[in-house]
């Protein structure tokens, strides 16, 4: 019999250690929130020329030129990338020509 109560024992010491391990649910409590800051008005971004579409994407045009310049402080304004994205449109229309020139309907690298 001696067994027989040890098993009891450990199944009582078992049951006990599970109820003890399950925890009640706390209430949160309330936060306030903070005021939100109003953040500044953000300018409007330079458009291309009338009819233009976008060709150029200031994220990328502005990393490259910080990484190329030899201070790395070289900044990138706005007016920029709008100059830069009507020479990409003058560019590529020349290069348009040029195809139609040589009675070809693709584009190809050797127009640019």
């Amino acid at each position: 019999m001696a067994p027989a109560k040890r098993t009891a024992k450990k199944a009582a010491k078992k049951t006990t250690a599970k109820k003890a391990v399950a925890k009640k649910p706390v209430a949160k409590k309330a936060v306030a929130k903070r005021p939100v800051a109003k953040k500044a008005a953000a300018r409007a971004p330079a458009r291309p020329a009338a009819g233009l579409p976008t060709f150029v994407y200031g994220s990328r045009v502005k990393e490259y030129v910080k990484t190329t310049s030899d201070s790395g402080a070289m900044r990138c304004p706005e007016d920029t990338l709008a100059a830069l994205n009507e020479e990409i449109a003058q560019v590529v229309a020349a290069a348009v020509k040029r195809a139609e020139g040589n009675k070809r309907n693709t584009l190809r690298g050797v127009d640019f």
